[in-house]
């Protein structure tokens, strides 16, 4: 999740890009609860601006996960590391 100064823009009627980036992240959540256990889906979640973290390592547990996106905040760096946080990626 890019949590850059940027993401505190408008995004559309009153809300913020984060706002909206954590309302598509709760509806992927949700649907991967409705999946089930059969396919043994887990999830992991990175964070990024000037610097990349890790906020969840992958794992199967869906509530740290909603927790994660509950705690996001924006912060003040403006540059993104996206080069940074492929690297962590790859």
């Amino acid at each position: 999740i890019d949590r850059s100064a940027s993401m505190s823009s408008p995004f559309s009627a009153g809300r913020t890009r984060m706002e909206a980036v954590k309302q598509m992240f709760y509806a992927f959540r949700d649907r991967v609860e409705s999946l089930g256990d059969a396919g043994g889906h887990q999830l992991g979640l990175l964070q990024f601006d000037g610097l990349v973290e890790t906020l969840l390592e992958i794992s199967p547990d869906l509530a740290a996960f909603e927790n994660c996106i509950d705690s996001m905040k924006v912060r003040g760096s403006t540059q993104t590391r996206i080069l940074s946080l492929l690297e962590v990626l790859l």
